[in-house]
């Protein structure tokens, strides 16, 4: 299991529910304390070295998550459990960390539910390869999803890749799931969640006023509701925001040439050209066959551009022959011009790049320092990464538009998380298509080549057919087939008979795997609501008797409590008696030493009259130190401290409060504790 893609799909949850503030740093706090149980769990809960717990969120994470965001995060863990009765957790500045107590469950549950939802989607999508026949080894659909943070990427951090690989087999998987939502949604999720991760390596800021959007071609085009219908909405949206925010929109005079050269030449084959409008979702001739708009419709648009651009609130620059004499020796003209289809559309890029140099003054390597940006709507899937250290010129409108709403909360009002999803998901799928489809002019040929060759023995139903597999990736071998009209007409004839029926036979194969695919989603959905019903059965069962073990619990412990106080009464008696015996004891001694201090003296005295009975008593002692000293040790100093000790044991509060404080009972007249 991919962690990082879990991450990516529970960030966009936490922050689809609302239950964590939009301050993106606070979106990634449960992820985080999800690390920290876990690794609790492992038996790890106090370490020297930030580094150990920030191995272990990388590692559940799939994340990299920086060391002072991670700071940052842990201190808020800090706040926000401990108490200052209880303090749970420390996380010391040095880097030292110590769990006493630590319990987080609160995602722990979703969590475990978008693994399960990414597990299914990625089977599916193993059951789409197969369905189609296709040998993808390695292939993983959230690795086509997550294109759409390398793309934005592209503007944040020089890493990422900037040539992606060839993409079409999960960009016609993301199509066909398109038509149901519940899998869908978990696309979403990842793509939400993988733009989301980005703050832990770049937070935009935003520059408000004084930014100029310069629209490139394919921009208004799709404006004019000459693309597909999601291109005018994400454009549109584009406008609407960038207006909230203080933005011009401009759009170059030779901007204007080329939209009307475009137009001319579709105008010019609209009655003869059939093929691209089925082949190209995105090309002119589509929208008209969407919109039902007739020759004289499109002629009305051409002549009403300037009108319908100053609706939109965009403002025409004139006079940029200054612009493009500068973009004729330029670099950036001559590259262009390996890449477009025409001198005029590489002048006219260069052009534009020349007009933004101009407006920025200078290279900037700060997104929010940038006041000049060339927006354009481009069906190319290649990521324009950074030029020279420094930020680009030009900018697609949905990474410009993502880039807006992780800076902006004006932005983020303004547009919904899963609107971001569709627009970026959408684009990400459109582009990938075109950048597959073989070029306008063999196209054409093909067209030409059905007309001459066919046209009597392949149906209008048929043609549809064929642009489906050709617009799919299906069928890539157009430049061969026309070959083989002017080589072998019947052998032309055939292979377009096989990729009709291969094409019906593919559908019919998409529409059954998608009846299974509903039908098992509707049972799973099914099992889901009856195993909930169960565990909110058993939660309601479990509640009940927790509150009955709660009060058999209270019960038993006010029972242990009353014993444990009789017991500790019938202790204190003990202790009692046996404090009196150990006082009386302390007393018994020092009297016991007093009558010794008495008889003692009198003793001696004795002793020495009967050993001297004709000497004077009373001169033997005054005048022998060797009698006098002993004798007055006896008769004074020591029935003087007896005495004293006698009275200290007696009448001495103090010293008798001491001797108590220093008996030790036996281990049986211990009071007992409620651990006890």
């Amino acid at each position: 299991m991919n962690k990082q893609i879990v991450t990516y799909s529970l960030l966009a949850h936490i922050y689809n529910t609302g239950s964590i503030s939009k301050d993106f740093e606070n979106l990634f706090v449960p992820i985080v304390k999800i690390g920290l149980a876990k690794m609790c769990a492992t038996g790890k809960i106090k370490g020297d070295e930030l580094s150990e717990v920030k191995e272990f969120v990388d590692k559940d994470t799939g994340l990299e998550m920086p060391y002072p965001i991670l700071r940052r995060i842990l201190s808020k863990i800090e706040a926000e459990i401990n108490t200052p009765e209880n303090i749970k957790v420390r996380f010391h500045a040095d880097g030292s960390f110590i769990i006493k107590e630590y319990v987080f469950d609160e995602f722990n549950e979703e969590q475990e539910k978008k693994e399960t939802e990414i597990r299914l989607l990625e089977q599916i999508y193993l059951d789409f390869l197969r369905e189609e026949k296709i040998d993808k080894p390695n292939s993983s659909i959230y690795s086509f999803i997550e294109e759409g943070k390398y793309s934005l990427g592209g503007y944040i951090n020089k890493k990422y890749p900037s040539n992606p690989d060839d993409g079409t087999v999960e960009a016609r998987f993301i199509n066909f799931l398109r038509r149901v939502p519940a899998l869908y949604n978990v696309l979403q999720s990842v793509y939400i969640g993988s733009i989301l991760s980005t703050y832990l390596e770049y937070t935009p800021k935003l520059l408000v006023n004084g930014v100029e959007l310069v629209l490139d071609t394919n921009f208004i085009i799709s404006l004019l509701d000459l693309n597909t219908s999601e291109s005018t909405v994400n454009c549109k949206k584009l406008l609407q925001l960038g207006g909230q925010l203080g933005y011009k929109c401009t759009v170059l005079e030779i901007t204007l040439r080329e939209i009307d050269q475009l137009l001319k030449v579709k105008l010019d084959m609209f009655d003869s050209t059939f093929f691209s409008r089925l082949v190209d979702p995105e090309d002119i001739y589509n929208a008209c066959h969407r919109r039902n708009l007739t020759k004289i419709d499109l002629e009305r648009i051409r002549q009403q551009i300037p009108s319908l651009l100053d609706a939109e609130k965009i403002i025409i620059i004139p006079n940029v022959e200054k612009y493009e004499n500068k973009a004729r020796f330029s670099d950036d003209y001559e590259k262009l011009k390996e890449v477009r289809h025409t001198p005029f559309a590489a002048l006219h890029d260069a052009t534009c790049l020349a007009y933004v140099k101009e407006k920025r003054g200078r290279n900037v390597n700060e997104f929010s320092k940038i006041n000049c940006w060339f927006v354009n709507n481009s069906s190319r899937r290649k990521t324009i990464n950074w030029v020279n250290g420094h930020f680009p010129l030009m900018i697609k409108a949905e990474d410009l538009l993502n880039m807006l709403w992780l800076s902006s909360p004006i932005v983020r009002k303004g547009i919904g998380i899963n609107e971001i999803a569709n627009i970026g998901l959408y684009r990400l799928v459109s582009s990938t298509l075109n950048d597959a489809l073989p070029h306008g002019a063999i196209i054409k040929e093909l067209e030409n080549n059905i007309r001459k060759y066919a046209k009597e023995k392949i149906s209008d139903e048929d043609i549809v057919f064929i642009s489906k597999s050709i617009a799919a990736r299906s069928f890539t071998s157009v430049e061969e087939l026309n070959d083989s009209a002017r080589n072998d007409e019947t052998k032309f004839v055939n292979t377009l008979q096989e990729i009709v029926d291969k094409q019906k036979q593919k559908e019919a194969n998409q529409q059954q795997l998608m009846e299974i695919l509903i039908a098992s989603f509707k049972q799973r959905s099914d099992d889901l609501s009856r195993e909930k019903r169960v565990v909110e059965a058993d939660k309601t069962k479990l509640v009940e008797t927790i509150d009955l073990n709660s009060e058999l619990g209270n019960a038993i412990r006010r029972l242990r409590a009353e014993n444990i106080k009789l017991k500790n009464e019938q202790i204190a008696t003990k202790r009692n008696n046996y404090k009196k015996r150990k006082i009386f004891m302390w007393r018994f001694w020092q009297w016991f030493g007093l009558v010794i201090a008495v008889v003692v003296p009198i003793l001696f005295n004795k002793a020495i009259f009967l050993l001297n009975k004709n000497i004077n008593l009373r001169e033997l002692v005054l005048n022998n130190w060797y009698y006098s000293f002993p004798i007055t040790i006896l008769y004074l100093l020591i029935p003087g401290f007896i005495i004293s000790g006698l009275a200290q044991k007696h009448y001495n509060v103090s010293g008798i409060a001491k001797f108590e404080e220093r008996i030790q009972y036996p281990i049986d007249m211990i009071f007992l504790t409620e651990e006890d």
